[in-house]
């Protein structure tokens, strides 16, 4: 019996795959609040990481990130929201390492694009 391939557009595979418990869009903001901490692994230890992960992302984005530290770091929201006085979430360091290290190892590996697809 021949492998049978199939072919997934990018606005297709939106939706848990082979056991993995996060979406793309998951793996995308976590790429990015990588790249705004300054990549893998990061060793500074910012004074404000939070300000720059919430620069860098939208405004929705930055909501599902701190959904995604609760649920990475079993922390009801509402914990997160009682750290700070002003009522909004305040998240640590280490909760952001423990949430990237979680979700960023997924590799993907593309062997090669056909012009069919762009």
């Amino acid at each position: 019996m021949a492998d049978q391939k199939i072919y997934l557009k990018w606005n297709e595979v939106n939706e848990t795959w082979l056991g993995n418990l996060y979406q793309w869009y998951d793996v995308a903001i976590i790429i990015k609040v990588e790249q705004a901490l300054g990549g893998a692994p990061f060793e500074h230890t910012y004074l404000a990481p939070q300000e720059i992960i919430k620069k860098k992302l939208t405004k929705d984005e930055y909501k599902h990130f701190i959904k995604l530290v609760c649920r990475v770091n079993g922390i009801d929201i509402n914990q997160i929201l009682e750290r700070n006085e002003e009522g909004k979430p305040e998240i640590t360091i280490k909760e952001i390492r423990r949430t990237i290290n979680e979700i960023a190892p997924i590799s993907v590996r593309i062997k090669s694009i056909s012009r069919v697809d762009i």
